[in-house]
């Protein structure tokens, strides 16, 4: 997700293989053994200010990320954006979707994107226009790179898109303050709903009740049936949203964050208040919830959350020395988590009694890494709450 804040790192990490691949806000994407952090490549995929927004997909051997708009064109010699494709082995490029043959312009691409093996395709929102701000949900071929489609809003997209594969629906937001449901085999258009403000942040999907939820810079949480588009409930919150939810559920409940750094889990039926976190800064990064019912969650402080999922009660707390914009990622019983203090975090929640086990971190900025500084730089017993 988009926040606008170019020192900020905003791509979440992603574990396949038992590696982690992240993008930095230096413009490279760099790929670490998760075990002991040892870097096994980096790509310098963007070279101007803003650095790499989104956050890879790895499928079938290939890393799927967006460039926000540093790539080099070399017919105009202009900056551009991107959405390419490397080897998840070595880094080496498979395509670009610029350079494939029938992509139309791109000029930049913050948001990540999903993948839908079944077509064959990534979805992912672009930005691009002259003199004037579009966006659009693009379908992007998994072989070739090239642009299926793509369905236009009326201003950038911010919004990483969710889909319901099985129904065949795409639901992205848009900084036209609107939320778009398009129908994945052609890019037509199902239905639109209008907020009061920019849709920057992710919709989440609840695909055995048919419900999508969403966050506005209005402040309010939407939830809509997701075939029809009718408005199910919307809960205000006091300042804007960038979090997107997190939804769990066999507990029928939605998680999501507000600049009134409250956390709230919400009836994903109702959208009732059942619990809210008083979070003490602002929540930018969107939470997690693993199986066993632990809610993960970043603040602006450089706090990192462990909540129970069904109570709010508090188990644990981890103090970074950044602001946290990225989103936490679970793999196994580890929590991985970017900050602004140039580190990728990973937590090991152990076996969920409220403690964390151990903590590690990989530098990630360029200059340690410049420097050959790709490992895990400690490794140590944490308490309930630890500082990094």
């Amino acid at each position: 997700m988009n926040v606008g804040d170019y020192s900020a790192p905003k791509s979440s990490a992603c574990v396949w293989n038992g590696m982690v691949y992240v993008g930095t806000d230096d413009g490279r994407i760099i790929c670490n053994w998760l075990d002991n952090g040892t870097l096994v490549w980096e790509v310098q995929a963007e070279t101007g200010p803003k650095g790499i927004h989104s956050s890879p997909a790895v499928h079938d051997g290939k890393v799927i990320i967006g460039v926000y708009g540093g790539r080099w064109n070399d017919t105009s010699g202009y900056t551009r954006g991107d959405l390419i494709c490397l080897d998840a082995y070595d880094g080496s490029e498979i395509w670009s979707s610029y350079r494939s043959p029938g992509t139309a312009n791109i000029n930049a691409v913050g948001a990540s994107c999903i993948i839908d093996a079944g077509r064959n395709r990534a979805y992912v929102g672009i930005e691009y226009g002259s003199g004037i701000n579009l966006g659009a949900f693009a379908a992007i071929d998994l072989d070739s790179g090239r642009e299926i489609y793509r369905y236009q809003t009326g201003d950038f997209i911010h919004s990483t898109p969710a889909a319901d594969l099985e129904r065949g629906i795409g639901v992205i937001g848009s900084n036209d303050d609107s939320v778009y449901a398009v129908d994945l085999e052609n890019g037509s258009l199902l239905w639109s709903y209008k907020t009061g403000l920019d849709v920057k942040c992710s919709p989440a999907i609840d695909v055995e009740r048919g419900i999508a939820v969403v966050g506005s810079f209005d402040g309010a949480v939407y939830a809509f049936d997701i075939e029809t588009g009718a408005r199910k409930w919307k809960h205000q919150t006091m300042e804007p949203i960038y979090s997107s939810p997190a939804i769990w559920g066999d507990e029928g409940l939605v998680y999501i964050g507000s600049y009134d750094m409250l956390l709230y889990a919400l009836d994903i039926n109702s959208g009732r208040i059942v619990w809210t976190f008083p979070a003490l800064n602002p929540i930018l990064s969107s939470p997690s919830v693993s199986s066993n019912g632990i809610l993960v969650a970043g603040c602006h402080g450089g706090e990192v959350w462990g909540i129970d999922a069904r109570t709010g009660v508090e188990l644990w707390c981890y103090n970074t020395r950044g602001k946290i914009t990225a989103s936490p990622a679970i793999h196994d019983e580890k929590v991985l988590i970017s900050s602004n203090d140039g580190k990728l975090y990973v937590l090991e929640q152990g076996d969920g009694d409220g403690v964390l086990d151990d903590v590690g971190f990989f530098a990630i900025t360029g200059a340690l890494i410049a420097a050959g500084v790709g490992v895990l730089l400690y490794q140590e017993k944490a308490s309930k709450s630890k500082e990094g």
